[in-house]
């Protein structure tokens, strides 16, 4: 009983004294204005989901908003965000899952995929946004930014 007393304890000592690390530094920024303290960098993940992404658009081409308004980054800074198509099937055959767009605001941004020139596209069958929801298209993303 003694040993299971003084072990718990020391345990919880050795646990709690645990830190993450995660050796991110910003050599720059998209506006020159929004570089802050290194310790201040904040990753943030997330997808749209497989089969629950909400695309909207037309034949031509599939959008979808996408918020990061919980990733708790300063406000008025804008974050670098990096995007990627992923999904089932025709994502070759794209362009833009890659692309953000820089009208995003301090809560979110969108992306826009369309058929690239001379692929589907010439096709009256193939329409981007049936596809997108078909093909359970998502858009995973990374954005890195600044909490202070």
């Amino acid at each position: 009983l003694k040993m299971k007393t003084i072990l718990i304890p020391v345990l919880l000592l050795l646990c709690s004294g645990l830190t993450v690390s995660t050796n991110v530094k910003v050599l720059s920024t998209p506006r020159s204005g929004d570089k802050g303290l290194d310790p201040c960098v904040l990753q943030c993940y997330g997808s749209t989901g497989y089969g629950t992404t909400n695309w909207r658009g037309d034949k031509i081409w599939a959008g979808v908003e996408i918020s990061y308004k919980d990733c708790g980054f300063k406000n008025g800074t804008m974050p670098h965000i990096t995007t990627q198509l992923s999904g089932d099937g025709f994502i070759a055959f794209t362009v833009g899952g890659s692309a953000t767009y820089t009208h995003y605001t301090d809560e979110s941004f969108s992306v826009y995929v369309q058929w690239t020139s001379g692929s589907l596209s010439t096709s009256h069958t193939t329409n981007v946004l049936e596809h997108a929801r078909l093909y359970n298209w998502r858009i995973d993303w990374v954005a890195t930014g600044y909490t202070c």
